[in-house]
């Protein structure tokens, strides 16, 4: 270990991740929240709809407090929340615990999962895969444990690309989540947040990693001009070959994609509820880009008055003028999310 480089970026360093993660407990939801600009959730649910409606057997692994598991969750389904840090799964415990088709919870070692080989339909990993070196190691252990042909769905945060969009992604990473880590009880564990994504990559090394594992990639999407990589992918068949390209591998968890003998899922009614709740988080970010643009407005019209060196000046500026553009970047997403019917997305 030396100072720049922590413990917690060796390999197979289960308990050092552990650690960290049992400390950021308490505010983990609404830094997450503010971090994404509260753009996490809409991000889940597209990993969710990538999960087959008739996967009886799931894993949601790294499910830290379980925030992920409430989407997996179906009649008939063994949903399993697997994580290393036990203060995080207490959390799981709390909220899912003792409802309906609850989810077993287990603290294991995401390279020694106590799962026997080939008994899994589905694998959901978010925000959780970076954590994990070497990559090839938890890959391996992730095919091991799922069926030929299963799906496995990771939800990644990027790294910056080039250009002017990658420039503000950078300064989001090397300023913002340093400052709000503040409001966390650790917060060397948001600049350690900061150095991963930069480790993982912008995608392709990610991408490479999969197919050396044996995976093959049948989907890919990219959220908030690359900030988050989504992944669909499905495990090679036992002959080694790779699965046929059939429609149910990637089938996405929609109620009009399932056939009749698959799991219960949700209909209409759901898809209505997800419409104003939409419609709900566009008046709220709407809100906030009007504040953002009428305080961004007055700080520079009187920015000289206040009692701030001119280093610290340009500073909140320039934050101003980020939190500005990232939410005008969600607003027009939720703006289109809610006008636009899902089939014609």
């Amino acid at each position: 270990m030396t100072p720049d480089r922590p413990e917690r970026f060796e390999p197979h360093a289960t308990r050092e991740m552990a650690g960290m993660f049992d400390q950021v407990v308490p505010r983990y939801d609404l830094l997450n929240r503010l971090m994404t600009l509260g753009q996490d959730s809409a991000w889940r649910r597209e990993m969710w709809r990538g999960v087959p409606e008739r996967a009886r057997a799931v894993l949601d692994l790294c499910t830290g407090n379980g925030v992920s598991l409430e989407g997996l969750r179906r009649p008939g389904r063994l949903l399993l929340g697997v994580d290393a840090s036990l203060a995080m799964l207490e959390e799981a415990a709390d909220a899912h615990g003792g409802r309906g088709w609850a989810p077993r919870l287990a603290c294991a070692d995401a390279f020694l999962l106590p799962i026997r080989e080939r008994s899994l339909d589905a694998i959901t990993v978010a925000f959780g895969v970076r954590n994990l070196r070497p990559q090839s190691d938890a890959l391996a252990e992730m095919a091991r444990v799922l069926k030929p042909g299963g799906t496995l769905c990771v939800l990644e945060a990027l790294a910056p690309r080039l250009g002017w969009v990658g420039r503000l992604h950078a300064f989001h990473l090397s300023s913002v989540l340093p400052l709000l880590g503040r409001l966390s009880p650790a917060p060397d564990a948001y600049r350690y947040l900061a150095d991963s994504i930069l480790e993982f990559g912008s995608g392709p090394e990610f991408e490479r990693a999969l197919e050396s594992a044996g995976f093959v990639i049948r989907r890919r999407r990219v959220f908030m001009l690359g900030a988050a990589g989504l992944w669909i992918a499905t495990a090679r068949s036992e002959s080694g070959e790779k699965p046929a390209a059939r429609e149910e591998s990637v089938q996405l968890a929609r109620a009009e994609a399932a056939d009749p003998g698959d799991l219960p899922h949700e209909g209409p009614p759901a898809e209505t509820e997800r419409r104003w709740w939409t419609g709900v988080q566009l008046l709220v970010s709407a809100t906030l880009l009007t504040s953002l643009i009428l305080v961004l407005g007055m700080f520079y019209k009187s920015s000289d008055r206040l009692p701030l060196d001119r280093g610290a000046r340009i500073g909140a500026g320039l934050l101003l003028g980020a939190g500005t553009l990232f939410s005008a970047v969600r607003t027009a997403f939720l703006l289109r999310r809610f006008l636009i019917p899902p089939g014609r997305r």
